[in-house]
């Protein structure tokens, strides 16, 4: 099978998949709405059936991350909900992380690939900045639970961070968001809304964290230019 029939036909399927969830009203499930209403049958579910709980949980948090399908705060929540802060953060982290993984090989091998040959010497500069310091853009960028994470994991795979740096700025950076959600989930009886979770001063910390994050990057292009000065 040539690669660009295999290409089509794995962009077909994902496509296909989405138009099936969509039109079936699988995705209207994933709101906080819903969430609220149902949640005492879906506690009763998990004591019943745990480890079967855990195992579909973190099947469906991999597939909507994977399909950049909206519900994954929702998600999170119901983690903290159904199984308490801490293990809900672990099985949001790899969920997301994993589902983040997949959509980055699926659109490095559709899209990135291609890019980066058919752009390489216009992209050359920009190549050598991600070699530098991409660990550090996408760890920023992971820590600001602002931007959205879908677009994270579409433009990283267009670069060419290897995977591996992709996997752990992911696990890494969402950490701190995955423990917010989930505590706010154990508190889910006190929560009115998805705003309730994000407050300036949670936001505020995580853009500390982002800069934290960020001081390497700034450290090396001061020192760089002080070495572009010493050699002039």
């Amino acid at each position: 099978m040539k690669i660009n029939t295999l290409k089509a036909i794995i962009l077909f399927t994902i496509v296909l998949v989405i138009i099936i969830l969509k039109y079936t009203g699988i995705t209207e499930y994933f709101t906080f709405e819903d969430l609220k209403n149902n949640k005492e049958h879906l506690r009763n579910f998990v004591k019943q059936n745990y480890f079967e709980s855990v195992l579909l949980y973190f099947c469906v948090y991999i597939l909507v991350v994977s399909l950049s399908i909206p519900g994954a705060a929702v998600l999170s929540l119901a983690g903290g909900y159904l199984f308490g802060t801490i293990p809900g953060a672990v099985y949001v982290n790899f969920g997301a992380t994993i589902g983040s993984g997949i959509v980055f090989l699926l659109c490095r091998y559709l899209l990135g690939e291609w890019i980066q040959e058919r752009y390489k010497d216009k992209l050359a500069r920009f190549n050598d900045e991600i070699n530098k310091n991409g660990q550090n853009y996408l760890l920023t960028l992971r820590l600001i639970p602002v931007f959205p994470f879908f677009l994270i994991n579409i433009l990283a795979s267009l670069t060419t961070v290897p995977f591996t740096t992709f996997i752990w700025t992911t696990s890494a950076g969402i950490l701190p968001a995955s423990l917010v959600y989930t505590f706010a989930g154990s508190q889910l009886n006190n929560i009115s809304s998805l705003r309730d979770i994000l407050s300036p001063k949670i936001l505020l910390s995580f853009l500390l964290l982002a800069f934290i994050a960020f001081i390497p990057v700034i450290w090396n292009k001061i020192k760089y230019r002080g070495n572009r000065k010493n050699v002039y």
